[in-house]
């Protein structure tokens, strides 16, 4: 027995994509409109999990019929968008960046692109945009739970005789738990299923009935409250700091109470409406082919459309997405439904493992066969600097320069990874010059280091760190770092002299000047530098 059409879920996936696709298209009416993405998962722990008990229920689930009807919704699409992605990087884009594409590829239809880019990307960095494959880190949590997932259930409904509720209720608090417990790790709790198995379970838990029982009075307020909710984490989360974490409890919460709610309500029908009834429906080709092509005018425009060209991309994302899904995802997903479970799954682990082979060629080989000049090679050499080892000569990334990734390594770690005896080595001859402050001060200690050779220069950076004794906008770990230079450091009268140098921000003049008053009598000289000079925007390849 299929599970029953609910045409307001499609319209709940368009009030998904649209601000995703919004909020990565830079329109500012939506600066949370990344909490998309969590709707979805809440959405596909609900679908998964009804699906799954409905059919343990009827004793003929099968795990090998369940990843069928997995792979042909999903792989599909995706493996297009793949190929499409490293075809136009071959047309487009510099040597280096076909071959760090072709890198993502492999761990992007291998369902761990999410674990990947935790390692590599900042989701809410600027540059993030610079790959056109880093969102299917998402793909890559839903892949992961689906694997995970329907065999717990399993073992729960063998073992404990159908305490699903239970156990996935405890499974929700336990991913939950980091996000307020576990100071840091932004990135971790972006990316990795176990942080966000509790926007699943959550789905879950609605399918399996936990909803209480309201009047239809109370169903309709509920949904109007949950819609309102939605709407204003849409309008006033914010990726400034980074991942909001527990924040995301709204639009969850939301999300889940409207799939619980919304049948026989006014608002079920204005969702259920045609537009976004179809929206909804190509939602999953519109999210894989949205990010790609973004990608692509920014990296050979140097931004993100604007105007007219916003407008060509929306019509044109539309256009690709209904057929996508018109000619590409329909005709397999149910052209191929009667094929066996061994006949579809040996398919399609087939398929994946071609697409590796070829994103592996791709890697070592692609960008051997484009002809560059030696100029625009060596240019390029320097569009992944940062993971270069002169990088990290210059700016010794990790111990003297403490980078927002590095809070994710060690919770108990006060300082984020940096280390005094490396990075604040005094000597007993010689003038001992302090280089303080953010990304803008390591900038600058390499080149003081080597014009200042009688002098021992020392190091204190960390990423986003305003130099100051007070500054309550700074993360813990930094004001942590900063709290141990003005307080430990500077009082031993070691230090002769100290630069501070920051992207300092307007109204920081005071707090400054208090700092200044207190570092003064330690040391003899105090020189502050104002902010390096940056590009608005990225210099386009075309």
């Amino acid at each position: 027995m299929a599970i029953t059409y609910r045409p307001e879920i499609d319209g709940l996936r368009a009030l998904a994509v649209i601000p995703v696709v919004a909020f990565h298209s830079g329109l500012s009416f939506v600066p949370g409109g990344f909490a998309g993405v969590d709707v979805f998962f809440v959405i596909s722990g609900f679908l998964i999990t009804s699906m799954i008990l409905r059919e343990l229920d009827e004793e003929r689930f099968s795990i090998f019929e369940f990843y069928k009807r997995r792979f042909l919704r999903i792989l599909p699409a995706l493996i297009v968008v793949i190929i499409a992605t490293l075809l136009a990087s071959y047309f487009l884009l510099l040597p280096v960046q076909q071959s760090e594409i072709a890198r993502s590829g492999i761990y992007a239809v291998s369902f761990v692109s999410n674990i990947y880019f935790w390692r590599t990307q900042d989701y809410f960095r600027a540059n993030s945009i610079e790959d056109p494959l880093l969102h299917t880190w998402s793909l890559g949590v839903e892949e992961q739970f689906y694997i995970v997932f329907p065999l717990l259930l399993i073992l729960i409904n063998y073992f404990f005789r159908q305490r699903f509720v239970f156990f996935v209720s405890l499974g929700c608090l336990v991913s939950f738990a980091p996000l307020l417990l576990i100071e840091g790790s932004g990135s971790a709790k972006f990316y990795l299923m176990p942080t966000r198995f509790w926007e699943l379970g959550l789905g879950a838990l609605v399918a399996m009935g936990v909803a209480p029982k309201l009047p239809k009075i109370a169903q309709s307020l509920v949904c109007f409250l949950a819609l309102a909710s939605l709407i204003a984490s849409y309008a006033f989360l914010s990726d400034e700091d980074g991942f909001v974490g527990w924040l995301l409890i709204v639009p969850v919460c939301a999300s889940a109470a409207l799939i619980a709610y919304l049948p026989q309500t006014r608002i079920a029908f204005a969702l259920s409406i045609f537009p976004l009834r179809y929206i909804g429906k190509v939602s999953y080709s519109m999210y894989l082919w949205h990010w790609p092509m973004l990608s692509f005018y920014f990296l050979i425009e140097g931004g993100i459309p604007s105007g007219v060209d916003l407008l060509i991309y929306a019509l044109a994302l539309f256009a690709v997405s209904a057929m996508s899904k018109e000619f590409l995802e329909d005709p397999i997903r149910y052209g191929w439904r009667p094929w066996s479970a061994l006949r579809a799954n040996v398919t399609a682990l087939t398929s994946l493992a071609v697409v590796v082979l070829v994103c592996l060629i791709a890697r070592d080989s692609l960008p051997k066969t484009v002809p560059i000049s030696r100029e625009i090679k060596s240019v390029s050499d320097y569009v992944y600097y940062t993971r270069t080892q002169e990088y990290q000569f210059q700016w010794r990334r990790g111990k003297c320069f403490v980078m927002d990734t590095h809070e994710q390594d060690d919770p108990t770690d006060k300082y984020g990874g940096f280390d005094p005896t490396h990075c604040l080595a005094q000597k007993k001859h010689g003038p001992n010059v302090l280089v303080i402050g953010d990304s803008h001060s390591a900038h600058i200690w390499r080149a003081l280091e080597e014009k200042l050779p009688t002098a021992n220069v020392m190091q204190a950076s960390s990423t986003g760190c305003h130099p100051l004794l007070e500054d309550d906008e700074g993360r813990m770990k930094c004001r942590r770092l900063m709290m141990y230079i003005f307080e430990d450091v500077v009082p031993a009268g070691e230090i002769d002299a100290i630069v501070f140098a920051a992207r300092w921000r307007t109204g920081d003049g005071p707090l400054l000047d208090d700092t200044l008053e207190a570092v003064n009598p330690f040391v003899d000289h105090v020189l502050v530098l104002g902010p390096t000079p940056e590009f608005a925007s990225r210099v386009p390849i075309a």
